[in-house]
């Protein structure tokens, strides 16, 4: 048997001796499928007070009452509810959200669970992910069924929930270590015999060795460094050529531990019952499970999901490539803070808050101070609505004296007609009379309120004023010029 041969089984001979030896009612074995920082061990009961947490915490070496609070200890139910798994998060604990519990999920991340639906038991307030065992709802399942045992559908059944008291779900069992621990221990007896021997062979010197060491003797530390050296590199050298691959696969690593995720969304101005949109950029070298659009509830004051099913949002996308939210006929409610969520396996990322400037005002109509007109003849009164979103009733309003009391005009009664366009509203009357002079105001109203204009006083002339005024103006016949000139001179 070689000497590499006699000590790897020496060492596999150890190696089963120490597994099956210590404590064999107590022998843990880690879970597979999880990251290699955090070893996870199947249990039947997680604790149920802070003093069983910590005793089980020591049990298993995990931080205490760190700060920042890294390595606590964790007993969570499996995403399939088929078991509860203890273990040292060996990352920072995690916020928890009211309303949800938690399940260890993927290769070793921490995912919220929505618990609304429980009966009861459903946390209440945000707490800290290590102290979950203040909420036992979330820790008690039928393993069989795999539920929650405080969710409608699940009824309690003595053979499945995780009741028992005793924490042996990931021993072995006693008839294997019956066996076993025996076998290990002859081996491990017989490998120590066969090393030693071999150690005392390799030590006896021989004639040829101390020749050997007394011709080199004046180089022997300088040749062995530089030989040691060669060595060294062309053995990495040639690994690098013969396992391209793993290297590679080191340097993935290396670059995936720098998490790179950001999430911004960008400021966003709207007319009043046009289209808003809001625009987002997820930057992330990791792939994102999800994501979601919040804004902020006038019921709760907090950020809340929005469905883009509704018809409100209809053309919002959540693609991570382009996320954009749409919002239909903004109105003056749509003017509050809006973010966009990423999830990944193991966090949550949130983006900056923006919040919506929603442009609109109630109407300022104005007309002009003073309007004249003719009896007997057509008279306008028009002015500027100044009005956006655009109105939806226009009024006038009448009065002899200008700080006497309004009355609203009715507009077909008193033989007017009313004009109304995008930016202008006005009244005409075909015949004038005296009694239509006076002061007039224009009410107008929109979505957001009603606006008044300043008055407007409207002049009626008699008609013979009007011919007095044309008669300033004569039109001379040749034959009068022709008199006048005369008298002129």
């Amino acid at each position: 048997m070689s000497n590499r041969s006699v000590e790897g089984f020496y060492f596999v001979a150890a190696f089963f001796y120490f597994l099956l030896s210590a404590r064999s009612s107590q022998i843990r074995i880690p879970l597979p499928g999880y990251k290699e920082t955090i070893k996870v061990f199947m249990t039947q009961r997680c604790p149920k007070t802070e003093s069983e947490w910590r005793a089980v915490s020591n049990q298993m070496n995990c931080s205490i009452d760190n700060d920042p609070p890294v390595n606590q200890y964790h007993c969570l139910p499996t995403p399939k509810r088929n078991m509860l798994v203890e273990f040292c998060y060996n990352e920072y604990s995690k916020m928890t959200e009211h309303g949800n519990c938690l399940e260890l999920g993927g290769r070793g991340y921490l995912n919220y669970v929505n618990c609304k639906g429980f009966i009861k038991g459903c946390p209440n307030k945000d707490y800290k992910s290590e102290e979950i065992f203040k909420y036992p709802a979330c820790l008690q399942i039928d393993v069989e069924r795999g539920c929650f045992l405080a969710e409608e559908d699940c009824k309690l059944t003595s053979s499945s929930t995780t009741e028992p008291t005793t924490r042996s779900g990931d021993t072995f069992p006693s008839e294997y270590i019956v066996i076993l621990v025996p076998a290990a221990t002859l081996c491990f007896i017989f490998a120590l015999i066969l090393y030693l021997k071999k150690r005392r062979h390799q030590s006896l010197p021989t004639p040829e060795s101390e020749s050997r060491e007394e011709t080199h003797s004046t180089d022997t530390s300088n040749s062995c460094k530089s030989e040691q050296h060669f060595k060294t590199s062309t053995e990495k050298l040639n690994d690098r050529k013969k396992y391209p691959e793993d290297h590679r696969k080191l340097l993935t690593m290396d670059n995936m531990e720098k998490k790179i995720l950001s999430i911004k969304v960008t400021n966003s101005v709207s007319k009043f019952g046009e289209k808003t949109t809001i625009t987002g950029k997820v930057n992330s070298n990791f792939q994102i499970q999800g994501l979601e659009w919040q804004t902020v509830s006038k019921r709760s004051k907090k950020f809340e999901r929005i469905s883009i099913d509704n018809s409100k949002y209809i053309g919002s996308i959540i693609d991570p490539s382009k996320p954009c939210l749409v919002i239909n006929d903004t109105k003056l409610d749509d003017a509050i803070k809006y973010r966009l969520v990423g999830y990944l396996a193991d966090e949550r990322i949130t983006s900056n808050d923006v919040e919506v400037s929603v442009l609109g005002d109630i109407p300022h109509p104005k007309l002009k101070r003073k309007y004249e007109g003719y009896e007997d003849n057509e008279v306008t009164i028009y002015g500027d609505l100044n009005s956006f979103p655009s109105p939806s009733s226009v009024k006038w309003l009448f009065c002899k004296e200008e700080f006497g009391e309004y009355t609203e005009i009715e507009i077909k009664e008193k033989g007017f007609q009313e004009f109304i366009d995008d930016k202008h509203a006005g009244l005409v009357k075909n015949l004038a009379r005296s009694s239509d002079g006076g002061f007039y105001k224009m009410v107008v109203s929109n979505e957001l309120g009603e606006g008044i204009s300043k008055p407007a006083f409207l002049s009626i002339k008699e008609d013979i004023e009007r011919t007095s005024e044309s008669l300033s103006f004569p039109s001379v016949l040749p034959t009068q010029r022709n008199h006048t000139n005369t008298q002129g001179t």
